[in-house]
């Protein structure tokens, strides 16, 4: 017994000793600021965005496109801009996608790319009474600028065209040619807009030092135990695919129901689904956001993070919470349509249901396939993929120099600020262009609030001129420093 109590003692102190120089070793890996001072934005830029977000640019199918609006905006651009046009040359994919090429003096180095997209999604007619200013209004008051596009994503093609314009006024040559691409339909799939472009840069070989899309956002208050703004990077995309799924069997009278029917199959199926979640797993983002965030982090949550091997099950239970962070740690699984039947007194002989899944880095639309094939177990049940699917982005480095500065110009825009890698939960054109950079980075460089977030594609879309002011100046530092790399 004294032996046994002597082992647990030691034990215990082994453990508590390692808890502690894992802790003590887990040093911050947060970028310093630049020695530089961030430009003055011009109060024209809210104006321009203002008018930008007047045109609608709408994207729902691909044959309703709005070339009228799309022109508006796309001759809008060239004469706010003057000075960028002059130096840039453009191409023109599909009707409406621009691509501009800014030449750097070096050309043996690999050009690097920014993106956002000039459409945006449709005003549900039920809500359009709802919003405080017509969604196309671009009205300006106190203090902010309204409308569908502010935050997605007028604010980041707008921001990128004040930034260029500044650098093209005062005479900026770029050493490293930078490539600006601004697609016509990212809403739907970007099919006739980036993925054009991709195709064409695999075409002629042509590799990209860095791409920087839209994506994740500058935090406030969205990261538990973290008061100041979180700068969220994303390096990674969940993959998207929807399966259908059909069970087709001998129907017949109410009155004299079968044992098992199309509904009850199908019923039992989904109840799988809902009963057996993909299992949590930390990706490659969600390690380096624990890196990043983890050494900076209140007293406990650095403690778990620093010691994952003992912690592990916690921190799964602390992401699994809430909705948006059990998206971080695994596959998702979600029953979206269901439809069966057609009259009351008639078994139906086929039922059908969609099942969508977002997938998280590490896996793919096969191991998602194998996992619903076996937790289902049902021969009467056909599971097919629908068209539009996508496999998870490739993770980017964040060891890299160019998050590093990414990282310092925020720090220098913000200075009370954290930087980190995260997932991105959605999709964004830059997916495309997966296999010509290993360094894809999707990061909106605005704040957003848990408020701010209820406005994408909702209600009262809208972005403060101050918020507005500092992504311009994130973007001109940025395009300015990544240049010189």
């Amino acid at each position: 017994m004294k032996l046994f109590f002597r082992v647990a003692v030691v034990t215990i102190m082994v453990i508590v000793l390692l808890l502690a120089y894992n802790f003590m070793s887990f040093k911050s890996i947060q970028p310093e600021a630049l020695d530089q001072n961030p430009p003055t934005i011009d109060s024209l830029a809210a104006l321009h965005l203002s008018k930008a977000i007047q045109f609608k640019t709408i994207s729902h199918k691909v044959e309703m496109l709005d070339k009228k609006a799309l022109n508006g905006l796309v001759k809008f651009l060239e004469t706010t801009y003057p000075n960028f046009h002059k130096v840039a040359e453009k191409s023109v994919f599909s009707t409406h996608t621009l691509l501009y090429k800014w030449e750097g003096s070096d050309t043996s180095l690999k050009p690097v790319m920014y993106m956002g997209h000039m459409d945006v999604v449709p005003i549900e007619r039920a809500t359009e009474e709802q919003w405080l200013h017509p969604p196309f209004s671009g009205n300006i008051q106190n203090g902010f600028i309204y409308g569908r596009g502010a935050l997605d994503d007028k604010c980041t093609v707008i921001g990128l065209l004040e930034a260029s314009e500044m650098l093209a006024k005062e005479e900026f040559k770029p050493k490293r040619t930078i490539y600006i691409l601004f697609g016509q339909d990212e809403e739907i799939g970007g099919g006739q807009g980036a993925e054009l472009v991709a195709e064409k840069f695999k075409e002629e070989g042509l590799e990209l030092e860095m791409i920087w899309d839209e994506g994740t956002v500058i935090g406030k208050n969205l990261v538990p135990g973290m008061p100041d703004e979180v700068a969220l990077i994303g390096i990674s995309e969940k993959g998207y695919i929807s399966y259908n799924l059909t069970c087709q069997i001998p129907g017949g009278h109410s009155s004299m129901p079968p044992i098992n029917s199309a509904i009850s199959n199908l019923n039992r199926a989904l109840v799988a689904i809902a009963d057996n979640p993909f299992p949590y797993k930390i990706s490659k983002p969600v390690e380096g956001f624990i890196q990043y965030i983890g050494p900076v982090s209140p007293f406990m949550n650095k403690l778990a993070f620093s010691n994952k091997w003992l912690f592990e099950p916690l921190i799964f239970k602390s992401y699994a919470a809430t909705g948006s962070g059990r998206a971080l740690i695994q596959t998702s699984m979600s029953a979206t349509i269901v439809k069966a039947g057609v009259k009351d007194n008639v078994v139906p002989s086929k039922a059908q249901a969609i099942v969508n899944c977002r997938i998280l880095p590490g896996e793919n639309m096969e191991t998602t396939l194998a996992y619903l094939n076996n937790i289902i177990n049902d021969t009467t049940i056909k599971i097919t993929p629908q068209e539009t699917q996508q496999n998870p982005s490739q993770s980017s480095s964040y060891k890299n120099v160019y998050f590093q500065t990414l990282g310092s110009v925020v720090k220098t825009v913000y200075p009370k600020s954290y930087v980190s890698p995260f997932l991105m939960l959605g999709a964004t054109d830059s997916r495309h262009f997966d296999g010509l950079c290993n360094k894809i980075y999707k990061f909106a460089p605005f704040v957003y609030t848990y408020d701010d977030l209820a406005l994408l594609h909702g209600i009262n879309e809208k972005i403060s001129i101050e918020n507005f002011n500092k992504g311009i100046q994130v973007y001109y530092m940025s395009m300015k420093n990544i240049n010189e790399l």
